[in-house]
């Protein structure tokens, strides 16, 4: 018989999913993919040229070490994993548009209603469409989504 995993725990990290798009959402902000590159980096060093509060972003690169996006030496240095990999810019298959859109209020808030929208019958979805239609309302979040189809699509395989 093979063993079943543990309920509690699969549906603790299915909860805490949005946790960890909130987490690999600030280093794709951050630029942090970019700053690290292939180089073992401290937090000192990173913090200062992201610009960030040092204590701070050491939390935040143990978080991206606990999920595979970065790995972190015995001295506390940090390099990107393979798949921390996929969060640098410009490169094909990028996925660092993707990570700042997915996690972006303005996606996220249709989301936030799906009990509503259950209850009640009525899309979600007419504020997200608002936005989407009035590309002067928010013009960051559509440079966003233009950059994550180009990445992204330049990176596909065939």
């Amino acid at each position: 018989m093979v063993d079943q995993p543990n309920p509690v725990a699969m549906m603790h990290r299915l909860l805490a999913g949005g946790h960890l798009t909130r987490i690999i959402q600030a280093a794709a902000e951050l630029g942090l993919a970019d700053r690290l590159g292939a180089n073992l980096v401290d937090v000192p060093s990173l913090a200062e040229a992201t610009g960030t509060h040092a204590a701070s972003l050491g939390r935040l690169l143990r978080a991206l070490a606990a999920i595979g996006i970065v790995q972190e030496t015995d001295d506390r240095r940090y390099t990107l994993t393979s798949l921390g990999r996929t969060l640098r810019s410009g490169v094909p298959g990028s996925m660092r548009a993707w990570a700042r859109l997915l996690a972006h209020e303005t996606t996220e808030q249709p989301w936030q209603m799906a009990s509503d929208v259950v209850r009640t019958g009525e899309a979600a979805f007419p504020a997200f469409s608002a936005w989407m239609g009035v590309p002067s309302a928010t013009p960051g979040i559509f440079c966003t989504v233009r950059r994550g189809y180009a990445e992204h699509d330049s990176g596909r395989e065939l």
